[in-house]
């Protein structure tokens, strides 16, 4: 019952973060073809567009991840796990990296609070509207939606460890909201 209250909540993440990421990524495209066409036609001086394009590929790069995390297809090396852990030993040592993701990525976000706090008052560079928490925000809130889903991945695996539903395959590996091969 709850797996399946989790699972609606990855869909309904998933699919908000894929709108938002290939927002952010027809932003980046607009503006380096607007700087290209700036630099080779125009010659206006389009100032913001090399900072927009940034500020928008950390945003990207801070979001994306967390796709991702929900399909857990994000890089691992497997060579020595699968062949160290089967059945319910893989699953807890998934569930042991999946408190350590945590941990770690607790410590990304209260830093990048800091930091954001910490850089408030300056405005952007070159557009000189806004100020630097705008950029640097995106770390917390990535990692915070990261602590987010490993933390709902953590309860998943911990169901199936205490109901004994035990198996060698993940969701990523049955195919199961996955577009393999997509290319």
């Amino acid at each position: 019952m709850i797996t399946l209250v989790i699972k609606k909540v990855f869909n309904a993440i998933r699919w908000v973060l894929i709108l938002v990421s290939g927002l952010l990524l027809i932003g980046i495209m607009s503006c380096v073809v607007l700087a290209v066409l700036d630099s080779v036609i125009f010659r206006h001086g389009f100032f913001w567009t090399e900072e927009l394009a940034r500020i928008l590929f950390i945003w990207f790069s801070m979001i994306a991840p967390t796709i991702m995390a929900i399909n857990e297809t994000q890089f691992k090396v497997t060579f020595f796990f699968d062949r160290l852990f089967k059945g319910r030993g893989r699953l807890v040592a998934s569930s042991i990296i999946h408190l350590m993701m945590i941990i770690i990525l607790s410590q990304y976000m209260i830093y990048g609070i800091g930091l954001a706090s910490l850089v408030s008052v300056q405005l952007l560079p070159s557009i000189r509207v806004g100020n630097m928490a705008f950029m640097h925000s995106a770390l917390p809130i990535g990692m915070g939606l990261l602590v987010f889903v490993n933390s709902l991945l953590l309860v998943v695996k911990v169901i199936r460890l205490i109901t004994n539903r035990i198996s060698d395959e993940t969701e990523a590996e049955k195919g199961e909201g996955v577009v393999q091969d997509g290319f």
